[in-house]
């Protein structure tokens, strides 16, 4: 920001606060009267909706104009001229120039706060004045909103003072990101951690005939996910120090500052959360990746380096999982058979679909018109539907391979409508781990066979394909499938032996 915007954004910000001050004022011009209802309460001369109705021309005006001048004093603090060079724009942050982000529970404690003083300085005195049921059940609702959120909160606060330290800055698009994040708690021996990189992109569409509201879209572009279970040694009591290393492709979009007048945004964010518990802390960074001198489009990350620290994935437990069957077949060979079976996620869709259900029948229930109550039923139908595809999915899929000594025969897909792929041993079929879709916190993987197609120049390409095997938690654990099955199978490696697929 220049320093002409910056001035005229603190007058602006100014008169903001001067005017807010009117509604202090009010607020403050209606204080006796509220005293005055005070002692007549006390003696029992009015009743308690009486009382708050002498309350909220005061608390109604003077708690918003508090709070806006508050926000203005503090967006004035964050006012300041640019005086980096745009070549090192990473420099502009205080926390990445020093290589150390620090997390604060500050501003979540803030907007609690406002947000209980607004309930219980305008929200309930409003509900017992009207003495409206409706509008005591629904401020109610969202007063055990707020009780939940500050149960998250509390339960949050240790994730929310975490810490990174960044070994160089900035992450390099073409090169490597490296660090350590510090977690202020300890954890037993063995807990796994998911550490998860992932730059998301916000579009803005604005209308073209300057009419019409302007609409965001965000996504998730590019992540990339390591399971550490071996930290580095405490410095400290209650600290935990995570290591982790990212090579970042040459192709992803470097961080992009939300001053510039651009309809997309770029963010990148380290995400550090305890594996499997998705949803229950978790702790957030906002990290720089640019683009440098060092950018290498053919940049390999040194894997040695982190390979120490990372969970090994336990295959045993990984074919459970997967039911994995293992038959043999009645002329020599075997058959090995895979499901995505779930029961924890089989109860959860079944009860989100029995909620849904009870949604939709109340919808018609209660709602007279047929047309109203079809679109107050799209919500919890598009749910219910998702719900029952989920099921059916975990119930009808399933892949498999048999395994003869001179061909391969796979099949895979819902029950009555499997697909088949049949390969000899002789076509050097291949088996990769693929990306899938991207889950909260990380990836899942899926395993294919692929098979080589010659064209009559002699190059190759693999135009036969089938999935074998989906919902593998991450890349490590779809590598060590695949490497699984390529024993099982006796399929060679053709990208370990470093041959073409036509070799």
């Amino acid at each position: 920001m220049s320093p002409t915007q910056c001035l005229f954004a603190k007058i602006a910000l100014r008169a903001f606060q001067l005017f807010c001050l009117l509604f202090v004022l009010s607020g403050l011009a209606n204080v006796n009267e509220m005293i005055v209802a005070v002692e007549a309460s006390w003696k029992g001369t009015i009743s308690i909706a009486d009382l708050c109705w002498k309350i909220l021309p005061v608390t109604g005006p003077l708690i918003p104009g508090l709070c806006s001048i508050a926000g203005a004093a503090w967006i004035l603090r964050q006012v300041k001229p640019s005086t980096q060079e745009l070549s090192e724009p990473w420099m502009k942050n205080p926390m990445w120039a020093a290589k150390h982000i620090r997390l604060s529970n500050r501003g979540l404690f803030w907007g609690l706060a406002i947000g209980f003083l607004f309930y219980c300085g305008i929200a309930v005195p409003f509900a017992i004045a009207t003495a409206k049921t409706p509008f005591m059940v629904f401020f109610g609702l969202i007063g055990l909103f707020l009780l939940l959120v500050v149960r998250v909160f509390w339960r949050n606060r240790k994730w929310n003072i975490s810490e990174l330290r960044m070994a160089v800055v900035p992450g390099v698009i073409g090169g490597p990101f490296s660090g350590v994040a510090i977690l202020q708690q300890s954890f037993p021996q063995g807990t796994a951690f998911d550490v998860c990189l992932k730059c998301q992109q916000t579009k803005t569409y604005r209308p073209t005939h300057g009419s019409g509201n302007s609409s965001s879209t965000t996504e998730t572009i590019w992540s990339s996910t390591i399971s550490i279970d071996k930290p580095l040694p405490p410095d400290g009591p209650n600290r935990t120090l995570i290591p982790f290393s990212f090579a970042i492709p040459f192709e992803c979009e470097p961080t992009n500052d939300s001053s510039l007048n651009s309809s997309t945004t770029t963010r990148w964010s380290l995400v550090v959360n305890q594996k499997g518990k998705v949803g229950f802390g978790g702790a957030v960074f906002a990290v720089p990746i640019f683009r440098t001198s060092e950018s290498r489009r053919d940049f390999t990350l040194d894997e040695e380096l982190i390979a120490p620290f990372e969970q090994e994935v336990d295959l045993e437990a990984l074919l459970a999982r997967l039911h994995m069957k293992r038959e043999p077949l009645p002329g020599g060979g075997k058959r090995l058979t895979f499901g995505t079976w779930n029961s924890q996620l089989a109860f959860a869709v079944v009860l989100l679909s029995l909620v849904c259900t009870s949604g939709i029948i109340a919808c018609f229930w209660f709602i007279s018109n047929l047309y109203g109550a079809a679109f107050a039923a799209i919500i919890p139908t598009v749910l219910m539907l998702i719900g029952i595809y989920a099921l059916l999915d975990m119930l009808l899929w399933r892949g498999s391979i048999d395994v003869d000594q001179n061909e391969l025969r796979c099949e895979s897909g819902w029950r009555g409508c499997r697909k088949t792929l049949v390969a000899s041993k002789l076509e050097k079929p291949d088996l990769v781990s693929e990306f899938d879709y991207r889950k909260e916190n990380g990836e899942w993987y899926r395993i294919a066979i692929s098979v080589p197609h010659i064209e009559t120049d002699g190059s190759s390409s693999f135009d036969s394909k089938l999935i074998l095997v989906k919902q593998l938690d991450g890349r490590a654990e779809a590598d060590a499938m695949a490497q699984w099955l390529r024993r099982e199978a006796s399929i060679p490696d053709v990208h370990e032996l470093g041959l073409t697929p036509n070799e």
